[in-house]
């Protein structure tokens, strides 16, 4: 049994009184009808004297009572593999499926909570959750055959291109309309070499957010639960329950589309995907959210009244701008890193094999790396690329731990320049490398992270240098602009040099030393004292088009640098010095602490960052994201404060001892201190500790030698340290789960004030917990 596609249908002509009427014939249940919504369907939450509750659905004609049991298997299926569904009721005659005014008719339970629709921002762990839930679906449904799973309407991925050209149309934005018709037509194209080795079985078809019941956790967050509406499901592609999933997810987070990496990776984990279906992904994500918008106009076409398509068309254009806000050929390499794919495509692009490096550069052996821990390297000469250069290149530092950064200079919008002009007094050329995270772009109180991974290596050459540049390889000329010139060195790689003319012509075959531009061509004439630049781009042939310009290299965000490593490669050995490249390696340190600290010494984050530069009241990782510091220890004082830094030097060169000993250093300090506290205070004594749990030690020890009492008020889910006496008072089960049970009895709890989520909030908040 075959449905043909539809262009939008329009929902069955019944109402509330009339939902009401069916419900007493055909279930024998008095209850009040209140609309639901529902794009092609009508739905209604049937509410009977009592307060029982129940969902009358009055589904469209164009299904059949075939189509019908099958969802009825599906849902006994679902049962079967402990997926939370809703039951069928039977009405008066127990038939799950009912036939009144010319309308099949099916009731089932009313599922409590809340559409996972409404929960707002996704926690990572939400997301992993959701992946695991599409994973159990298609586990469930995979044994399950039945003729009503042999249809074929517009939801299904297999049609998706066909079905949004065909209501593209209904966008009355030009702009919108030529947007989704590019990106749906590219997302066609990398899929049509995917399609045929893509598994096919029972899918829900429609398992997103909306469809989805969450319950709140003990975390006061919402977890999904309950899988609802089985309306759309049919024999389709396997990884196609994952994509639709994963497109109804970008909405929460659009401007952050890769947080939905999260579900791909469980779902991995519980199905894995073939090279196949992981390439599949994306495509089948900007589908589903091109043709979803599509959708929403041509429904708002035919149905004009329909308020629910109509309150959705802009949460399905945010899923459209996040599908498509990173290059499609981008996205499917982030899915094949995340999901651990190694290599690229060939071939017909089911198999994934190491891409291979240009030949030529394998002869061309790196250097050792710098160990003397001078700033710069020395005599390294640039003599594949710029073979003219007379003395040697200077290796420049813009990363996060630079020691010629220190003080805040980041921050100046000039220090890259700086880093530049001061190694090109010493030095004929200065290298910004290719992967080094840059310090000097990272960007402060800033919501999201900035582009600090360079995909391209920056040569700044000291004027009056003659020099000409030459191929470092035997390549093709592939594209040739006022100011780059692309090389194709093999099937896989492309050369990238900006920041001169060229003078060849796009076909033209090179040798290794083929020149391609001199001195003139460069603008580095004898007499000339500014510095010029070239940036060379070692780029995958099918890398989406982000060329260097000649101002500088481009740089991606951190997130973005997984995809970029596959598809970017290092040009050092082209230019005879040492590749510096970085990843982020925080799970690798967060794995090595790990195995040597204590499982008590505990750390903020669940997948915590890896912080190692602090200025100010800023943080900065190892990717070069600045947070602010609003929990440690020094706040107060701020990160990297120079005098301070001084003070110390000074003082570590002469002397470090304890307290007991007589020296000046330790009465000037204190008196200092006590000059900062307020006049008549009655503070004039000073009791130096070394720590901040030793302080309050002390302090309860004082208390309770002033008062005569020893009973002590400790608020609920505190910590206050280590020593006997603070760990007596502290109460986080972060810190120590049985921290309420073994408390003193001289400690007594009290829960912490919190009119939004504490114990005592006052009726007038209780409606807002959240």
């Amino acid at each position: 049994m075959t449905e043909q596609p539809q262009a939008g249908l329009v929902r069955p002509e019944v109402d509330a009184a009339t939902a009401a009427e069916i419900a007493r014939e055909c279930y024998g249940i008095e209850a009040t009808a209140t609309e639901l919504g529902s794009n092609q369907d009508r739905n209604f939450l049937l509410t009977e004297a009592d307060g029982n509750q129940s969902v009358l659905r009055i589904d469209n004609p164009a299904w059949s009572d075939e189509a019908r049991d099958a969802q009825h298997a599906a849902l006994e299926a679902y049962r079967a593999a402990g997926v939370a569904v809703p039951a069928g009721l039977p009405g008066l005659d127990g038939a799950l499926t009912q036939h009144s005014r010319g309308f099949a008719v099916r009731r089932s339970e009313f599922v409590v909570g809340t559409p996972m629709l409404e929960a707002g921002y996704f926690a990572p762990t939400v997301m992993r959750e959701f992946g695991a839930l599409a994973a159990a679906s298609v586990a469930a449904l995979a044994p399950l055959q039945h003729e009503g799973l042999r249809r074929t309407h517009m939801w299904q991925m297999r049609v998706a291109h066909a079905e949004t050209e065909r209501l593209t149309p209904a966008i009355g934005d030009a702009n919108l309309r030529e947007r989704v018709q590019r990106a749906a037509a590219e997302a066609q194209a990398a899929l049509a070499p995917l399609s045929d080795a893509l598994p096919i079985q029972a899918i829900h078809g429609d398992l997103t957010d909306d469809n989805v019941m969450g319950v709140r956790g003990e975390d006061q967050r919402l977890h999904p639960h309950t899988v609802l509406d089985l309306g759309d499901l049919s024999y389709g592609w396997r990884v196609a329950e994952l994509a639709v999933m994963v497109t109804s997810l970008l909405h929460h987070e659009p401007e952050r589309p890769l947080t939905v990496l999260e579900a791909v990776a469980s779902f991995h984990q519980a199905a894995r995907l073939s090279a196949a279906e992981a390439r599949a992904v994306w495509p089948l994500v900007v589908l589903r959210s091109s043709l979803l918008v599509a959708s929403g106009h041509r429904q708002l076409d035919i149905d004009g009244t329909n308020d629910y398509a109509r309150d959705r068309i802009s949460g399905e254009q945010s899923m459209f701008d996040a599908a498509t806000r990173y290059p499609l050929g981008e996205m499917t390499e982030q899915v094949l890193a995340r999901l651990g794919f190694q290599g690229i495509a060939v071939g017909d692009g089911l198999k994934l094999v190491a891409a291979p490096a240009p030949a030529e550069c394998l002869a061309y052996a790196p250097l050792p790396p710098h160990t003397d821990g001078s700033e710069f390297s020395d005599d390294v000469e640039l003599r594949t690329l710029l073979p003219t250069l007379s003395r040697s290149v200077a290796i420049v530092d813009p990363g996060i731990e630079s020691a010629s950064l220190d003080a805040g200079k980041w921050l100046s919008p000039n220090a890259e320049h700086r880093l530049i002009d001061r190694a090109l007094l010493r030095h004929a050329a200065a290298v910004l490398p290719y992967g080094v995270y840059r310090l000097t772009r990272t960007e402060i109180d800033a919501a999201e992270a900035a582009a600090t991974w360079p995909i391209d290596t920056e040569v700044w050459v000291r004027g009056g240098e003659q020099m000409r540049v030459t191929s470092p390889v035997a390549a093709t000329v592939h594209a040739v602009s006022d100011d780059q010139l692309v090389l194709q060195l093999d099937g896989h790689w492309r050369l990238v040099i900006a920041g001169f003319t060229p003078t060849l012509e796009s076909g033209a075959e090179l040798a290794v030393g083929t020149v391609l531009a001199t001195g003139t061509e460069l603008g580095l004439l004898p007499e000339s004292s500014a510095k010029r630049q070239l940036v060379v781009g070692l780029r995958r042939s099918d890398a989406p088009e982000l060329l260097p310009l000649p101002g500088g290299a481009q740089l991606v965000e951190p997130e973005r640098v997984p995809a970029w490593r596959r598809l970017s490669r290092d040009p050092a050995a082209m230019l005879l010095i040492e590749s510096r490249t970085q990843l982020d390696e925080s799970g690798d340190e967060a794995l090595r602490r790990e195995k040597i600290f204590a499982s008590a010494q505990e750390r903020y984050y669940e997948t915590p960052m890896q912080v190692e530069r602090g200025w100010r009241h800023h943080l900065v990782d190892t990717t070069g994201r600045a947070y602010v510091d609003m929990v440690n220890n020094v706040t107060g004082l701020g990160h990297g404060h120079p005098g301070v830094a001084d003070a110390v030097n000074r003082q570590i060169r002469v002397l470090n001892t304890n307290s007991r000993f007589l020296y000046r250093e330790l009465a000037d300090y204190s008196e200092r201190l006590l000059a900062l506290l307020p006049a008549g205070s009655g503070l004039d004594t000073v009791l130096l500790v070394n720590s901040g749990s030793e302080a309050v030690d002390l302090a309860l020890r004082l208390a309770q030698a002033a008062t005569g009492r020893s009973t002590v008020v400790a608020l609920r889910e505190a910590y206050h340290g280590w020593t006997l006496a603070s760990d007596a008072v502290t109460t986080s089960a972060f810190d120590n789960p049985h921290a309420l049970a073994n408390r003193p009895d001289w400690v007594h709890i009290a829960d912490v004030p919190n009119r939004f989520r504490g114990t005592y909030r006052g009726p007038a908040d209780d409606a807002r917990v959240g």
